[in-house]
C-alpha cells in the first residue's frame, strides 16, 4: 500500500550540497501544502541554518533533513538537526531547523513542523515518525511550537506505543483577527471601548502630518526593517532590556531574510510616519490568505500626537491586506493585552518532546523533574 511505499522511500540528507539541490522541490511542495508556514520557507530554512548552524549544530554531520517521496515525487520535508545543550546532559537533541536556539538570540519560530503534500498528510508523517525510530544515534526528539491536530496526534501514540517517554505542553493560543468582511466589520467584533479608540486612532492617523508606507521592493523594506529595528531597540533600553535586535545573529539572520524575499508577496513591512518620522513599523510573513505578524515597534514615550500609534498602524496596514488576497492576520503566541483586546484564540500550539527508553532517558527525566519542583512551590 501507499503507506509501505512512503516508509521505503524516506531518505535523510546531511549535507548542504544535498540540501542545496532540493531548492527547486521544497518550493513547489510548499506552494501546494497544507501545513505550510512562514518558518517552513525556503528563504527561512536556509538562511537559519547559515547564520545559527555552525553555533548550534552537533558533529561532523548535524543536518537531518528528512524527505518522503511517493512515486519520485517530494511529498513531505522535515526539516531537523541534531544539536547538544548543556540541559540535556550531553545528550543529543534531534529538533526543527529554527529552534533550540539560547534565548537571547531565539527566533521564535511558531508552526515548525513539515511540509506535507495534500491527502498524504498523515501516511507521510508515519513514514517520517518510522524513519527517526531507526536513526540510532538520536535519544530525544525536541518538536516545540507545532500544531498538534490529527497529523501530528499519531505521531505521538506511535512513539507512546514503543515505550518512548512523550511529554506535550500546550504553549498557549496563537492570537488571530479576521478581516474577511472588511475592517470595519472585524471592528464591529471588538468590545465597544475598544471599537472606539480604534476608530478614533484610524481616523487621526489620516490626519495632516501622517503618512503610511507600504513596501513594494526589496529596497523599500530593507529601509523599513531599519526602522523596526531603530524603533524596537529604544523601546527595551528604555525599559532596561537589552532587545532582541542586539543579538548580533538574530539581526543578521533577518537582515538577510528581508534581502531574500520579494515585497509585499513575500514579506510584509509597512511603517505609519509623523512628520517624516516613522513612529510605528510592522513586520510579517503572508503564507497562503494570513499575514502572520511577526514583529512591531512603536514610539511609546508620548511624543507623538498620536495617542496609540501602534494601533493606528495596525489598522492602516489591515486596510491594505484585503486586495492583496489576505484576508486574516496571526500575531502568533504569546498572550498580551493588546491581543487580547484585539483579536480572537487562534489554534493552540503545543511543545512536543520524547526520549528514546534507557539509562540516560531515565537520569534525564529524574534532573528535570528536580528542575521543576522550585517552580511548582512558586504557584502554590
Amino acid at each position: 500500500g501507499v503507506e509501505q511505499i512512503l516508509k521505503q522511500h524516506v531518505q535523510s540528507l546531511c549535507e548542504e550540497r544535498a540540501w542545496a539541490a532540493l531548492e527547486p522541490e521544497w518550493r513547489a511542495l510548499y506552494d501546494v501544502s497544507p501545513t505550510a508556514a512562514p518558518t517552513l520557507r525556503w528563504e527561512w530554512q536556509w538562511l537559519w541554518w547559515q547564520v545559527y548552524g555552525a553555533v548550534y549544530g552537533h558533529g561532523r554531520q548535524p543536518l537531518r533533513i528528512l524527505t518522503v517521496r511517493l512515486d519520485g515525487e517530494l511529498v513531505g520535508v522535515l526539516p531537523l538537526y541534531l544539536s547538544k545543550p548543556r540541559r540535556t546532559l550531553g545528550v543529543p537533541v534531534l529538533r526543527p531547523l529554527s529552534s533550540g536556539e539560547e534565548e537571547f538570540e531565539e527566533t521564535c519560530a511558531d508552526y515548525l513542523g513539515a511540509l506535507l503534500a495534500p491527502d498524504v498528510e498523515v501516511l507521510v508523517v508515519a513514514a517520517l515518525t518510522e524513519h527517526m525510530d531507526t536513526m540510532r544515534e538520536v535519544t530525544l526528539l525536541d518538536f516545540p511550537a507545532i500544531s498538534r491536530d490529527a497529523r501530528w496526534d499519531g505521531l505521538e501514540c506511535w512513539w507512546s506505543e514503543r515505550d518512548w517517554w512523550v511529554r506535550a505542553e500546550s504553549l498557549g493560543p496563537c492570537w488571530q483577527a479576521d478581516l474577511s468582511d472588511g475592517v470595519e466589520a472585524y471592528l464591529a467584533t471588538l468590545s465597544r471601548t475598544t471599537r472606539q479608540k480604534a476608530r478614533k486612532f484610524l481616523r487621526e492617523s489620516y490626519e495632516s502630518g501622517y503618512r503610511f508606507e507600504l513596501a513594494r521592493s526589496r529596497e523599500e523594506a530593507q529601509s523599513i526593517f531599519e526602522d523596526l529595528v531603530a524603533l524596537h531597540q529604544v523601546r527595551w533600553t528604555t525599559a532596561g532590556e537589552a532587545g532582541c535586535f542586539s543579538a548580533p545573529r538574530f539581526l543578521e539572520f533577518h537582515r538577510r531574510l528581508v534581502a531574500a524575499l520579494d515585497a509585499p508577496r513575500e514579506v510584509v513591512l509597512a511603517r505609519l510616519i509623523e512628520d517624516d518620522r516613522p513612529i510605528s513599523v510592522h513586520y510579517g510573513f503572508p503564507c497562503r490568505r494570513v499575514l502572520h505578524c511577526y514583529q512591531a515597534g512603536a514610539v511609546l514615550d508620548g511624543s507623538t500626537r498620536l495617542k496609540s500609534p501602534g494601533i493606528a498602524g495596525y489598522l492602516r496596514l489591515s486596510e491594505e491586506l484585503l486586495p492583496m488576497g489576505i484576508d486574516h492576520l496571526d500575531l502568533l503566541l504569546g498572550a498580551t493585552d493588546y491581543k487580547e483586546r484585539m483579536c480572537t484564540q487562534g489554534p493552540q500550539l503545543w511543545h512536543v518532546r520524547a526520549a528514546r527508553p534507557g539509562a540516560r532517558t531515565t537520569l534525564l527525566r529524574l534532573v528535570e523533574r528536580l528542575r521543576e519542583k522550585p517552580a511548582a512551590a512558586v504557584v502554590k
